[in-house]
């Protein structure tokens, strides 16, 4: 018999913030038919009281709102393992996609702003700007993975689902998703910071409080898209932390900006520091600044629902 688990479910998170609630799925959270199944007794009486109004009423109530808002969480009307293994597919065939995808995730959130929770993922972008046309391929290819959907899925929610799955696939932790985002009719064509670029503390900060993130989650996030050197296939690991506090002494001249900006900081460096010695730790902390980039303007377009 199959273990129902919580829906949504607590994320710590890391730094100087307290307890968030983020209504999560991951892939650990569902059922074979792709649904997420709750826990306690109120909560499956309800849920289980929804499905069978569905049956009898044929799926009507599925076919109108084309979803079921459980609590703060979209329980979309696709099978979400089925594009789970479609997205793994894509990366198995072209495994260069991964470190596209790492790209995708940061050029369609970085606009966003915590304090007037304006710009973020609109489900668009202008690839006549040079960051945007790198990951041009793997829009494509994702294009391609959305048109055997039944039910149409955003491309705010594909673009963040496949880098998650990316993430996995490159070796990395399980990553929290929720769907639930509206595309714009607008697109994302504000310039893209490199992160590599960053040349002092100030600019990572500056960059990162309009995040909403804070020092250890900055860190954390660079540490995850960045790497050390060039890599013909994307992995996830400690490797930028690890060349942060090894080659210390070094100051190399080819360095990347942003890792000499780090190094020069010191609350930066304790972060690369434990990270550099416990990659499972780092593992850990990722998951919550992805999702902070990931969640923070979730549903701005519209009601969430699909």
């Amino acid at each position: 018999m199959m273990r129902a688990t919580t829906l949504p479910r607590l994320l710590t998170r890391p730094g100087l913030r307290k307890t968030s609630r983020f209504a999560s799925a991951s892939a650990k959270t569902i059922n074979k038919k792709g649904l997420a199944l709750p826990q306690n007794h109120h909560e499956s009486s309800l849920f289980f009281g929804l499905m069978v109004v569905l049956s009898m009423t044929g799926g009507a109530f599925m076919w109108e709102f084309k979803g079921i808002l459980y609590g703060n969480e979209i329980i979309p009307p696709f099978d979400v393992l089925q594009l789970r293994r479609d997205i793994e597919r894509l990366f198995d065939r072209k495994p260069h996609l991964l470190q596209q995808a790492m790209q995708l995730h940061w050029v369609s959130n970085s606009g966003f702003c915590y304090n007037t929770k304006s710009e973020g993922s609109t489900g668009t972008l202008d690839f006549s700007i040079k960051d945007n046309e790198e990951v041009k391929e793997l829009v494509t290819e994702l294009e391609k993975v959305k048109a055997l959907r039944e039910h149409e899925i955003s491309n705010s929610d594909l673009w963040v689902f496949a880098t998650s799955v990316a993430i996995q696939v490159a070796n990395g932790p399980e990553i929290d998703y929720r769907f639930g985002r509206k595309d714009s009719e607008k697109a994302t064509n504000h310039p893209v910071p490199c992160l590599a670029n960053l040349a002092t503390p100030d600019d990572i900060r500056l960059l990162f409080y309009r995040l909403g993130l804070n020092d250890q989650e900055a860190v954390c996030y660079i540490g995850g898209l960045v790497r050390p050197m060039k890599e013909p296939v994307f992995k996830m690991n400690n490797s930028f932390f690890k060349h942060v506090v090894e080659k210390e002494a070094s100051n190399s001249s080819t360095e990347s900006p942003v890792v000499k900006a780090i190094r020069s900081d010191h609350m930066f460096s304790y972060w690369c520091k434990r990270y550099a010695n416990d990659e499972a730790n780092f593992y850990e902390d990722y998951k919550s600044a992805f999702s902070l980039v990931s969640h923070s303007n979730l549903g701005r377009w519209g009601p969430l629902s699909y």
